[in-house]
């Protein structure tokens, strides 16, 4: 029986790569934090925050699930992969608003979104 592996090295070619993007996903919770205050007026940028931050904890998770599953009895794998969980599971609390937050809108507010070029 062969054992295949994935090329993971193509996701993440470092561990410094790895914790790049560990800080980055922090960031990004930081900086969402200071624009709540004003959620309407900041709300591209959240919107931004949320799909960048996203988007990076999920490439995160892949790559340390994937990692783990190529030898569970590696430390490190564990580690990183409950890491990505916790990212994920931060972030999720972070946004659990916007959804509500979005479906209070009124309506002349959505209009006004649509009408703006930046959204």
């Amino acid at each position: 029986m062969s054992k295949e592996n994935w090329a993971l090295e193509t996701m993440y070619d470092s561990q410094e790569a790895i914790e790049k993007d560990i800080n980055e996903i922090k960031e990004y919770l930081k900086r969402f934090e200071s624009l709540k205050e004003d959620k309407k007026g900041n709300l591209l940028e959240i919107f931004e925050i949320y799909e960048n931050a996203f988007r990076k904890v999920s490439h995160l998770y892949s790559y340390a699930s994937m990692k783990k599953d190529e030898d569970s009895n590696v430390a490190e794998s564990q580690k990183l992969e409950m890491t990505a969980q916790l990212l994920y599971v931060d972030l999720d609390s972070a946004f659990a608003f916007l959804k509500p937050f979005i479906l209070d809108l009124d309506e002349a507010f959505i209009k006004a979104l649509m009408e703006d070029e930046k959204y």
